[in-house]
């Protein structure tokens, strides 16, 4: 039986099989019969073709070996990768933005939705045919990329803490920002470099960065990239929206005045993120030279110059919904705010994240001085990583998979996988793989109206079971 690769990129492959062409996905390589062993039952999964309104199945043929790699393969599929799209023409491009809107709204309203969105994991035809890979076979190829393909094709398009439509539309406003700038809104050599760039770095609008884009299309792509706690567009408006950039185009005349202002603006905004990004990390750098003996005041200066700060300044909850302060609460706990935490608790209310988060935050930028990283990988990036090993030196800290139920208008549940290092001083300070524990919990949240704003006036937590 003759079967050989014609083609393949991003694990990817056009395959030929006694004389008939094949679609096929690198999944594991040869040698590795563990790995194969637990992608038997991947083999189920299947993708989707969407044509004329229509979800056609794309299935599994079987399982080939070549040179050394072992490939799902099935139908043929003709067409071109998202990924090799995105180097077309920026109004090109927002056709095709336009069509994956589009996509990602139907299969999210057929129950079958795209959380995670892998440009190599997504073909276009030219007979207007829309080709899905399945999603948790993407994952698997994506285990067996470097870092630099992943980036290229996942890293920068997927945000380390949203999910499901809430993803989908910040993955659609940084294809969106590219197309429109030619720049991605958050770049870096790393994965957690641009993860920490998503978290932290405030981007230049596309309108002040490309003279000429369309201020109406700059704004909507902006909602989209906003921070977790922001409203940022739904796939419907996603479609309508692109739909008209695609057929009125994204570009405007402006006045020779306007975009000088516009320019102008532009390189201030710039200026001022990149400054305060780059503070960041000089920050960082030079705490080496602090010793670790000093942690201890340097938390305490912390904390008191927290208080006088919150006393100064609107609580961070104004405005906010009960539901969003629940949120804002687990949030600022991935991000290691001990601020933000304190302000979305009453007085007197206690949780042990508060310590939690305060001993890594001060203990992660010490190494980060030292070392040129904090060694603490976010948990919902480990876990959407498949649990990967974890390299020498690191550990996993966070809340995942959170989902916020709400009883009554003060009384909300939260259930979430929480993450952490055994011991978290120790294993931020040893040069060996740390032991990881994580539970399954829910919580009983009960919140209180201060008048000007919401506060989370009690915590119970009713769950806590082991993940083995």
């Amino acid at each position: 039986m003759e079967i050989s690769i014609i083609s393949e990129q991003y694990g990817i492959a056009e395959i030929e099989k006694e004389g008939r062409r094949y679609t096929g996905i690198f999944i594991s390589r040869a040698k590795h019969t563990r790995e194969l062993s637990s992608l038997v039952d991947l083999k189920k999964e299947h993708g989707w073709i969407l044509h004329h309104d229509r979800f056609e199945p794309w299935t599994i043929s079987g399982t080939a070996e070549i040179e050394e790699k072992v490939y799902f393969y099935g139908p043929y599929v003709e067409g071109k990768l998202l990924a090799h799209l995105l180097k077309d023409q920026s109004e090109n491009r927002i056709r095709y933005i336009s069509r994956l809107a589009m996509v990602l709204e139907r299969m999210r309203s057929a129950s079958l939705p795209v959380d995670r969105l892998h440009t190599n994991g997504i073909i276009f035809s030219e007979q207007g045919k829309v080709f899905v890979f399945p999603p948790k076979i993407m994952e698997s190829v994506k285990r067996l990329q470097d870092e630099t393909t992943n980036l290229q094709v996942y890293g920068y398009y997927n945000h380390p803490l949203l999910e499901g439509e809430r993803n989908n539309s910040f993955s659609l406003g940084v294809l969106s920002y590219l197309a429109t700038t030619e720049d991605y809104p958050y770049s870096g050599e790393t994965e957690i470099e641009v993860h920490e760039k998503m978290r932290e770095f405030n981007v230049v609008p596309p309108h002040l960065k490309k003279i000429g884009i369309k201020e109406q299309v700059s704004l909507f792509i902006m909602r989209s990239l906003r921070d977790s706690s922001g409203t940022p567009p739904d796939l419907c408006e996603w479609v309508e929206a692109s739909a008209e950039w695609a057929d009125q185009g994204i570009h405007e005349e402006i006045s020779e005045s306007l975009k000088a202002t516009r320019k102008e603006e532009g390189a201030k905004i710039g200026t001022s993120s990149t400054r305060s990004f780059n503070r960041k990390v000089f920050l960082h750098r030079n705490r080496g030279k602090i010793m670790i003996s000093a942690i201890a005041l340097a938390a305490a200066v912390w904390i008191i110059s927290s208080i006088v700060s919150s006393a100064l300044e609107p609580p961070v909850t104004l405005g906010m919904s009960p539901r969003e302060v629940v949120e804002l609460f687990y949030t600022s706990v991935n991000r290691f705010d001990n601020e933000t935490l304190e302000q979305c608790l009453g007085r007197g209310v206690k949780v042990p994240e508060l310590r939690e988060v305060l001993n890594l935050y001060v203990l992660s930028r010490v190494r980060m001085a030292y070392e040129g990283t904090s060694g603490i990988i976010p948990a919902q990036e480990w876990l959407d990583q498949g649990r990967p090993e974890l390299p020498e030196g690191t550990s996993v800290y966070g809340i995942a998979n959170l989902t916020i139920k709400k009883i009554n208008e003060t009384t909300f549940t939260a259930s979430y996988e929480k993450w952490v290092p055994q011991s978290s001083e120790q294993d931020l300070n040893t040069e060996t793989a740390p032991i990881i524990s994580g539970t399954q919990n829910v919580d009983r949240l009960i919140l209180e109206n201060k008048g000007t704003h919401w506060v989370i006036s009690a915590i119970e937590r009713v769950k806590e079971q082991p993940i083995i």
